[in-house]
């Protein structure tokens, strides 16, 4: 309360203006290790306990035709860990 706040549009955006100095905050953790490991960010102990968030995903059933066969790809792929990998935790700018 009482700061004045910068905004950003997207995480990427956040973390190229804190690497520029610009501000600080939460940034994942996947996104920001390259710059912690090389000591470009810094991580600072925060005394509220960390969030644990669950992710879900859905579809609409079809029950007399089962699957399309882009669902049951789509399916298969989430079971992948490659693919849990890359969707929770590489989310580096391109």
């Amino acid at each position: 309360g009482g700061q004045d706040v910068f905004t950003v549009a997207t995480m990427q955006a956040k973390l190229d203006a804190q690497l520029r100095g610009l501000g600080s905050g939460f940034v994942p953790e996947c996104m920001a290790r390259a710059y912690i490991e090389t000591g470009r960010l810094v991580v600072k102990k925060m005394e509220r306990t960390q969030r644990i968030m669950r992710i879900n995903y859905a579809w609409r059933s079809v029950a007399r035709s089962g699957h399309g066969r882009a669902l049951a790809w789509w399916l298969e792929q989430l079971e992948s860990p490659a693919t849990r990998a890359a969707l929770l935790e590489r989310h580096r700018g391109v």
